[in-house]
């Protein structure tokens, strides 16, 4: 019961976030179009696998978009270059698991995972 109302709080408190009009959108600064940024992705993602060594990754083209800021961050848009990144790896049986998505959100070289964001529909790419 507890995590039932944790969870419909949680999507009362998103929708109090208000989506960028057309003029935000065309104002906002998403930074610099990322490049060289494979090798940063992949040492952040592979600090999570049990067999970093063995990881494949295949690489979607950035596109523009922004994070939905939640409670902690005042309800502020965080604009920047999503790309999503497809990762397969061994688990520790050996075996690999699949490719599974993560996305990360890249403004002025700082790259941050949004990968729980974008599950909550926090991250919208344009």
């Amino acid at each position: 019961m507890k995590k039932l109302l944790i969870i419909i709080f949680a999507f009362c408190l998103l929708g109090c976030v208000s989506t960028p009009s057309a003029k935000d959108l065309a104002t906002a600064d998403f930074g610099n179009k990322p490049v060289n940024y494979e090798e940063n992705i992949k040492s952040i993602v592979g600090t999570n696998l049990k067999d970093p060594f063995s990881a494949q990754y295949k690489f979607d083209e950035p596109r523009k978009g922004y994070v939905e800021g939640g409670l902690m961050q005042n309800f502020e848009l965080q604009y920047g270059w999503v790309i999503p990144v497809h990762v397969n790896a061994k688990n520790s049986f050996g075996a690999y698991v699949g490719f599974k998505t993560k996305y990360f959100l890249i403004h002025n070289e700082l790259i941050e995972d949004v990968t729980y964001g974008y599950k909550l529909g926090a991250v919208k790419i344009l």
